[in-house]
């Protein structure tokens, strides 16, 4: 290849791909890939919105919007019907259903009327004794206290009042506390009664009444899997007591009583007060999540669908009593598919800078991702719901940027909120994606959308390879010392590294086995497929002593356990003092495997602290299988990857979360080098990137995320090469690989102006050229330098979707619809710059 030739490819910016592997499950797999159809598209599907106003042509036109735009599964959703659950909504769900059959799209029914689920939107009342209700306690002299039982009594209990409200229970005690349920005031309500959680007929009679009608009126389409799940959305806690909770303080020996007091009071003993309230909220909690969740879970399996939902993740409220009973985990643990929201405006590229923000927001995806890890129920199968109240301005690198943000962490069923059949005359928490043909950037959704379905496609159903099982506070948030796990999170990230968040039940009950990988002990969890080499203990004053007992079995067996921040010295468990506790702990960071790091470590240091030698070798404490080569602190930040591995093929997702500056990185592995491949998500292509010295050489630009896949070893040649230089733009084919390169001449029409909105202008440039004859092997591509709007393009070769970008680098294989002699190529929505038509020749075509 002349020099000329280079300069003319480096300036297009072209890539040359891999052709499609011989074996029938390969070449599937890359079919799907370079363009996803199909079971591929259900990671990617919105909440659709009926009022009970739509026309039934309406409703048809939209399940085709949602068809049309790359997603293969929508949810049903009241937002609000006129006629819920009654004649005229089940007119619209029969149509619905009806359009989603006809097209091969799935359906989630939303359970409610309204958000918060279990409330029915305060339209279809409760059952007054089936609403959640409080405890109220009321404190007599000893001679005082009413003789006979109260309304509601639950318990009392004789005590001393030792000042400041503050009491010790004792059997002549001068106080008598009489505790009672009663029903919750209505300014306790959030916004509205709510189903009491906390028992058992409550739950019954909700599932009766809101999820049995769908089975009976809809029997088909459970049957022949149109409907595959329920979907509950940001329920609140608001209830204190009921007859499950009493079933479960029983069935653990619990004094009611004392608890109660710590509850509404306060009990003199410091160390009781800890214990006792730790007691209650954990009861509470692990009886909702069991009673409420476990029991819609049960009623879907035995009728073939599944339960999923989300609760209010957002800044602290997964620990919040009233928004997910003090432990998001254990709620989510009794979910067949967890679920997660990203909402309001609540986090964007820049704010991944801002501690506050990373604390509040930034690791809502590994809640989900992690339940649905640990606890295994559809092998690994998670959520968001996503975009809702960002407003019709959010940009789509925004939308690429944050999607990257859960698919590395292990989110990859994306539900963006909405497509809303009553817009654009709407109000209710845009943006509307599609909304009513006025949204100008509407063609980018499907860009946006086959992007997020090839990277699901890799990510899901495989073994996700972690090395961290990060135990999280749980209750213990409540109750002494704590820091919250999220910036230790960021840290693993920005060290390379992964974690699941393991809630304490899960590290009490897991087993230590060999690694496989890396032949070392590891803890996994009872239903989980993931071996963990390293325990990071929560930085919490107050640890369940199972939890501390397991941490030293597993570190006297050879295993990592790091400590950070704040050490253990005090547990809430019954009949175990905190000197048991720190001479437990005391043992574990003993053992030559455990460490403990000062403060609250970033990326830098939780590396550098984990590259202490393994006891007896010289491998770090910890081990993967591939590594990056001289990365530095600043290069290391932001980057973030996910390891799966699946029939056969090893796959890492490699994601720069830095919106403002690139890196090229290095990586070696155990894996052989020339067997590598470049799967780009966003272009739809299969590349060999550059090996240097046995290094795999990988640009990224900001923001850009790649997959790097080792597939099942096959015979042939290896794929071709591609090299980046400067940037996303500039990249070379070696001179060894290409045999001829082709510039085609384009006359690019003016732009025209197709919509116009309130917030952007919609242009449509059509571009006209003629293409020579090509051979087998030969690759046609679409570069430009750019768009003048968000860096965003969709483009349609002659009257089909080809693809497009969101963000750099800026080009697009067109081969397949391409053709010889004339050509039209049509760019949507914004006008582009400099573009070209370049035809390469690979030296090696086949493998």
């Amino acid at each position: 290849m002349g020099i000329a030739a280079l300069a003319a490819l480096a300036a297009a910016g072209v890539a040359v791909p891999l052709c499609a592997a011989e074996s029938g499950g390969e070449e599937a797999l890359r079919r799907n890939f370079q363009s996803p159809q199909g079971a591929v598209r259900m990671n990617t599907g919105p909440l659709f919105w009926m009022h009970g106003t739509e026309t039934e042509a309406r409703l048809r036109e939209y399940v085709g919007c949602v068809a049309e735009s790359g997603q293969g599964i929508l949810t049903i959703e009241s937002r609000p019907h006129k006629d819920w659950m009654r004649d005229g909504w089940w007119r619209d769900v029969d149509i619905v259903i009806d359009e989603c059959r006809r097209r091969g799209l799935k359906v989630l029914v939303f359970d409610d009327y309204w958000w918060p689920s279990q409330g029915m939107g305060g339209k279809y009342p409760i059952p007054e004794k089936f609403r959640s209700v409080d405890v109220n306690g009321v404190v007599y002299s000893r001679s005082d206290a009413p003789q006979s039982e109260m309304p509601g009594e639950i318990c009392r209990i004789s005590v001393n009042e030792m000042g400041s409200g503050a009491y010790r229970p004792c059997a002549d005690g001068d106080k008598t506390i009489v505790y009672a349920a009663v029903p919750l005031e209505t300014s306790r309500f959030p916004k509205f009664p709510t189903v009491n959680g906390l028992d058992e007929a409550a739950v019954d009679w909700f599932i009766a009444n809101y999820y049995q009608p769908y089975y009976d009126r809809c029997r088909d389409a459970f049957e022949d899997g149109t409907i595959v799940g329920f979907f509950f959305d940001e329920p609140q806690f608001m209830s204190w007591w009921g007859d499950a909770l009493a079933k479960e303080l029983k069935a653990r020996g619990e004094d009611v009583g004392e608890l109660l007091t710590a509850l509404k009071f306060r009990l003199a003993d410091p160390e009781a007060q800890a214990r006792a309230l730790y007691s209650y909220h954990d009861a509470r909690a692990e009886t909702w999540g069991r009673t409420m969740y476990g029991r819609q879970s049960e009623w879907c399996r035995r009728h073939g669908v599944y339960s999923s939902g989300h609760l209010e993740e957002h800044g602290h409220r997964y620990y919040s009593p009233t928004k997910s009973c003090g432990n998001w985990m254990q709620q989510m643990k009794y979910v067949d598919v967890p679920g997660v929201d990203l909402v309001m405006n609540q986090y964007y590229p820049h704010d991944r800078q801002t501690s506050k923000k990373q604390i509040a927001f930034g690791q809502i995806p590994k809640c989900s991702s992690s339940a649905a890890h640990v606890y295994n129920r559809r092998g690994g199968l998670n959520w968001c719901e996503i975009f809702g109240g960002y407003g019709q301005e959010l940009a789509y690198p925004q939308m690429k940027w944050l999607c990257d943000e859960h698919l590395y962490q292990g989110c990859y069923f994306l539900i963006p909120h909405s497509f809303n059949p009553k817009a654009p005359y709407d109000d209710d928490f845009p943006p509307y994606f599609y909304n009513g043909g006025c949204e100008p950037r509407y063609p980018l959704f499907r860009v946006w959308a086959d992007y997020n379905n090839r990277c699901a496609l890799l990510l899901s159903g495989g073994e996700h390879v972690c090395q961290i099982a990060q135990c999280v506070p749980g209750i213990s948030y409540h109750i002494g010392k704590t820091i919250r796990p999220e910036m230790l999170s960021f840290a693993i990230q920005d060290a390379q590294l992964d974690s699941d968040w393991l809630g304490y039940d899960a590290v009490e009950s897991a087993r230590i086995e060999k690694n496989p990988r890396t032949d070392r002990p590891a803890l996994r969890a009872e239903n989980g497929k993931e071996h963990y080499d390293i325990l990071t203990l929560p930085a919490a004053e107050y640890v369940p002593f199972a939890v501390l007992e397991k941490a030293l079995v597993f570190a006297r067996a050879g295993g990592v356990v790091v400590g950070y921040g704040v050490k253990p010295s005090d547990t809430p468990t019954r009949g175990k003092t905190a000197e048991d506790a720190r001479r437990i702990v005391d043992a574990i960071f003993a053992q030559p495997t455990a460490l403990f790091i000062d403060g609250e470590p970033d990326g830098a240091k939780f590396r550098a602290a984990l590259a202490k030698n393994y006891p007896g070798e010289s491998r770090p404490l910890a081990v993967r299988e591939f590594d990056f080569e001289g990365l530095s602190d600043e290069d290391a930040r932001m980057l973030a990857v996910n390891h799966c591995e699946k029939d056969g093929d090893i796959r890492l997702f490699i994601a720069n979360q830095d919106a403002n500056r690139g890196r090229c990185i290095a990586i070696r592995s155990k894996w052989p080098a020339e067997r590598v491949e470049l799967w780009d998500p966003m272009q739809g292509t299969v590349e060999r990137p550059v090996v240097k010295n046995g290094l795999v050489m990988v640009p990224l630009a900001p923001s850009q995320a790649v997959f790097l896949v080792w597939p099942k070893m096959q015979g042939g040649k290896p794929p071709c090469r591609i090299e980046y230089l400067d940037g996303p733009a500039a990249l070379v084919v070696d001179a060894a690989v290409a045999e001829t390169v082709k510039t085609v001449d384009v006359d690019a029409k003016d732009s025209k102006k197709v919509t116009r909105s309130p917030y952007k202008e919609s242009v449509e440039t059509e571009m006209r050229f003629d293409l020579p004859a090509f051979n087998t092997g030969e690759r046609v591509y679409f570069t430009c330098a750019g768009t003048e709007h968000e860096e965003s393009a969709a483009c349609e070769v002659n009257g089909v979707f080809a693809g497009g970008f969101i963000g750099a680098p800026y080009r697009l294989d067109i081969t397949r619809f391409a053709k010889f002699g004339p050509n039209i190529l049509a760019i949507k929505p914004f006008r582009i710059e400099d573009p070209r038509i370049v035809v390469v020749k690979p030296e090696n075509p086949t493998r």
